[in-house]
């Protein structure tokens, strides 16, 4: 398995070096126990106290520390993971929306809230709690040395039982980790295709049925997650169970040495205190192998998703200009089974064109080709004089302004979802919100547009989206079918304002076959 590449690891070397001091005044207080305990055997009254103030401040000592390395190790696991979200949102802005495009939203919303949710807690919480445990055992592994080698001989047999448990169960959690992961992602595309078409579902009386579906997909998560947590508790328990019969195995080693004179009271009472120390790590470790195992496979998920594409997102994007030709085009969704054949056209710099033809036809999808969101074709599509495939995305997105039919409105402003958050003058966007006719909008509506901007009316939608098309500067404007659905009144108060923008090459993908409506266009182009 490919390693996590790890953010703040100085803070994940301070955590550790913090846990091991706690593990080192864990050890000496287990010592200065057994001082205690010969001191009260011995009568020594005096020796008795000074061992137990020093016992009284090494507790107070390790609180402090364990503080410091709870703090550290907190910091330490948010810096990965804001980093690996910030990654992966990096790779997938910049992988290209055609690469994108091929797998469903509901798999990149898993992928940046369950997965990485299940790294946090299997993987990087875990990592500086692993030295804590591997510290201690080390130090009371010593300490157990020098009050006696034969108990240590003794005791190490007993040490191998826990740690071979859980590697016997590995196979098992690491697969049922990957059916949580395939169940969590189910779940999220039936509830965010249930909550988006809820509209439909309720208006076409599909309740009871989407209800169900709703419910198979809850049922199989749940039961995912209950197999995947039952596995691991098992596992985990199981370990303890070992770890608990090895503990008596020693604490029965450590008395029939007392009983033979080669170790005193007070040696078993610190030897029984160290054995908590070897045998709770042991546990632990165990516990932390498991979940590093379940926690595999949902990295090398995470890891190819965070290494795609990650040199795109460019600053400055390099102007094109010129005609827009297709030469030879042939489009297809199935390979061998073209939906457009031999298409060339050259679309003029200026000039106005309507696209159209019935539906499924490939109108939209030809134009997807330009834009580099559809890329099953042959044949050569230029900008000017330079082929597509030689033209990055920022630079086809700057030269084509795209109207599509339901384009995104973010819960923002109307200001916000023209610019986009992008850095424009206030000149810049009154201009462009003169241009399409939202004066009056904006004055009525000063808050955010709700989701999906359901405040608000179609053809307004149509506007807000070509003003974000519009201020951007495009050369080219390609609409695609933008008044479908509209009333009349508001299909030709769009349609007036698209012909009025005269200094934009624009191309209209339409269903709107009136004689009087295409008359106004340069050319018209069957598909």
């Amino acid at each position: 398995m490919k390693k996590m590449k790890e953010e703040s690891r100085k803070l994940l070397i301070y955590s550790a070096v913090a846990y091991s001091i706690c593990a080192l005044l864990e050890t000496l207080f287990a010592l200065i126990l057994g001082k205690v305990v010969d001191d009260a055997v011995n009568g020594d009254m005096k020796q008795l106290i000074c061992h137990a103030f020093m016992n009284i401040g090494i507790i107070l000592i390790s609180l402090l520390f364990y503080w410091i390395a709870i703090k550290l190790r907190r910091a330490y696991v948010r810096g990965n993971i804001l980093s690996i979200k910030r990654r992966i949102m990096m790779s997938l802005y910049s992988r290209g929306l055609n690469i994108y495009s091929k797998k469903p939203n509901s798999y990149y919303i898993n992928l940046l809230s369950n997965d990485v949710d299940m790294i946090e807690e299997n993987y990087f919480l875990y990592r500086p709690l692993f030295v804590f445990c591997v510290a201690e055992f080390i130090f009371s592994f010593g300490a157990l040395l020098l009050i006696s080698w034969k108990a240590l001989l003794s005791f190490a047999v007993l040490f191998l039982i826990p740690l071979i448990i859980p590697q016997l169960f590995a196979g098992m959690i690491k697969k049922r980790s990957e059916k949580v992961s395939e169940g969590n992602e189910h779940f999220i595309f039936e509830v965010k295709e249930q909550i988006q078409g809820m509209e439909e579902i309720v208006g076409n009386l599909s309740v009871s049925t989407f209800l169900k579906k709703f419910a198979e997909a809850n049922n199989v998560q749940q039961r995912n997650k209950e197999s995947a947590g039952t596995g691991q508790n098992f596992v985990n328990e199981l370990s303890a169970s070992c770890g608990a019969i090895s503990q008596l195995g020693c604490m029965a080693v450590g008395a029939a040495l007392v009983i033979y004179g080669d170790m005193s009271v007070g040696a078993l009472i610190a030897s029984v205190q160290l054995l908590n120390s070897i045998f709770g790590p042991i546990n632990k470790i165990a516990e932390i192998s498991a979940k590093k195992e379940s926690a595999k496979p949902i990295i090398e998920k995470l890891l190819p998703e965070m290494e795609q594409g990650q040199e795109a997102i460019s600053g400055a994007v390099s102007k094109i200009s010129g005609d827009i030709e297709y030469d030879n085009v042939e489009v297809w969704y199935e390979m061998g089974k073209p939906v457009i054949k031999k298409f060339s056209h050259r679309f003029k710099e200026g000039k106005t064109y309507a696209v159209i033809g019935d539906s499924g036809t490939g109108k939209t999808t030809l134009f997807k080709c330009l834009l580099k969101l559809h890329m099953d074709f042959s044949g050569k599509i230029r900008i000017g004089n330079r082929e597509i495939e030689n033209l990055s995305e920022e630079e086809i997105y700057d030269f084509v302004g795209y109207v599509p039919q339901n384009a995104y409105l973010f819960n923002e402003t109307i200001e916000n979802n023209i610019t986009m958050s992008g850095a424009y003058s206030e000149k810049e966007i009154y201009d462009v919100i003169k241009k399409v006719n939202l004066e009056k909008l904006i004055e009525e509506n000063r808050g955010k547009l709700g989701d999906l901007g359901q405040e608000i009316s179609g053809g307004e939608k149509q506007r807000i989206i070509l003003a974000r098309a519009l201020i951007r500067k495009p050369q080219v404007l390609l609409f695609d079918e933008p008044t479908t659905a509209l009333d009349p009144g508001t299909r030709d108060s769009i349609n007036e304002m698209i012909f009025s923008l005269t200094e934009y090459t624009r191309i209209v993908i339409t269903h709107d076959r009136r004689p009087e409506y295409l008359a106004q266009f340069d050319e018209v182009i069957e598909i």
